[in-house]
């Protein structure tokens, strides 16, 4: 490309510029940055670039004595030429129903259920954020990951295996159905003790899913906070409570599960991020994460158990001599690429598969172990006294409440399958368990 600059025609110099893909962009409604688009791929970059690339081209192919003059003219006009420039019709590429994306340094790679395609950026139909794009190459390999070993181990089955490979391409997927948008709850099989079960591996889950998307991490142990979603940004995918404690309700993501997320930030005005790209919900804990109960909870919720394979006594490095990440090579990062890729495959072939689970570990994550054990000594076929009741129930959980007992056992008799109606007769509340 050689053209023939002339500094006494604004025209020529700003159509070299455009040529070389020298854009200006809207990042906010008063305001742009300067953006050079190649091969589809947009990336910000200084003012001083238009006068580099202006001068070396002059030395490429002007003449010696014009080179000190269009130096210090454009260095002079830069910000005049850049005025000048076109606005930037943006055209991202973005994840849809059946269809995922991801942009290494040599490639992008598209998704589907059938196929899984390597494709060279200047072939894409849209464009790419150099934000965006991982720095990382990328081939396509069999060659089995230790991160994949460690997802068989914790999950105890094939069909559980399966089942957590759709939840993890589940949340790459960039991409959020209106009425079915689930949290992920990761907690620990085991009995049903109000005690901790770390180091199984919940949050190693979540470090992997980080290096493809942006997961923003918030501390389980918090109590209420109006803060609480102070580091979600606008490129967030997924936010992250962290080892969340068995105070922590579930029921008070209900709004940010299903509908649009309120943002504040100390010192900011709130904003709001729309409920079809508000980032998805996962929530890890030693305990049963529990809600209110009912069905509004259990459509909100995708809940995985993570055997004890791993504990804070035996950990992956133990096993594979080597910490995951940080002691990677490139063919291990490739093959980890590769399988995280083939994750969310198994999404678009088989949907979001939830595990087994047992009816008394359901009832659990929506009341409490104490609360089961006391529902199978009490609760009998015929008339109970729901006072009564109560009253025992208040002994073992004091923090439980009337409106909530009545819940709890809804979910209790509803899951056991039980032919139950409430009723008040001879001036008592009665739970009625037919035959």
């Amino acid at each position: 490309m050689n053209y023939n600059i002339s500094l006494d025609n604004d025209i020529s110099v700003v159509d070299f510029l455009e040529a070389k893909g020298f854009r200006r962009m809207w990042i906010t409604e008063e305001s742009y940055a300067l953006v050079k688009l190649e091969n589809n791929v947009i990336r910000r970059v200084g003012d001083h670039r238009i006068s580099d690339t202006i001068v070396n081209h002059v030395k490429k192919y002007g003449k010696k004595e014009e080179l000190k003059k269009f130096a210090k003219s454009i260095i002079l006009n830069r910000r005049y030429y850049i005025e000048l420039l076109s606005y930037l019709n943006t055209k991202p590429i973005k994840d849809s129903k059946k269809k995922s994306y991801f942009f290494f340094s040599n490639c992008v790679v598209e998704i589907t259920s059938k196929q899984i395609r390597k494709l060279a950026y200047k072939d894409i139909e849209g464009n790419v954020f150099k934000e965006q794009i991982l720095n990382s190459r990328f081939s396509l390999t069999n060659k089995k990951s230790d991160f994949e070993t460690f997802i068989e181990n914790v999950s105890g089955s094939l069909e559980n295996k399966l089942s957590l490979e759709t939840m993890i391409g589940y949340l790459l997927h960039n991409y959020k159905a209106a009425n079915n948008c689930p949290a992920i709850i990761l907690t620990d099989l085991k009995k049903h003790k109000n005690q901790a079960n770390g180091g199984t591996g919940k949050t190693l889950i979540l470090d992997a899913i980080s290096k493809l998307v942006d997961v923003a991490k918030i501390d389980g142990k918090v109590k209420r906070d109006r803060f609480k979603f102070s580091k979600v940004e606008d490129t967030t995918k997924i936010i992250y409570f962290d080892d969340v404690t068995p105070e922590f309700s579930f029921t008070d993501l209900f709004p940010a599960v299903t509908g649009d997320l309120e943002v504040e930030k100390k010192y900011k005005d709130a904003f709001d991020i729309p409920s079809q790209t508000s980032p998805k919900i996962v929530i890890s804990s030693n305990y049963p994460v529990k809600s209110d109960g009912g069905s509004s909870d259990a459509r909100r919720r995708v809940e995985f158990k993570l055997t004890d394979y791993y504990s804070l006594s035996r950990k992956p490095i133990d096993e594979f001599g080597k910490e995951f990440f940080n002691e990677w090579n490139d063919d291990e990062w490739n093959a980890f690429f590769n399988y995280m890729i083939r994750c969310q495959q198994a999404y678009f072939k088989h949907g979001l598969i939830a595990p087994r689970i047992s009816t008394d570990d359901k009832i659990v994550s929506q009341t409490s172990a104490d609360f089961l054990k006391l529902c199978d000594k009490l609760i009998k076929v015929g008339r109970n006294d729901k006072s009564i009741l109560f009253g025992r129930f208040k002994e073992a959980i004091p923090e439980l409440s009337k409106k909530q007992f009545k819940k709890w056992l809804d979910v209790y008799s509803n899951y056991k399958g039980l032919s139950y109606e409430h009723k008040y007769s001879g001036g008592k509340n009665l739970l009625i368990i037919h035959k």
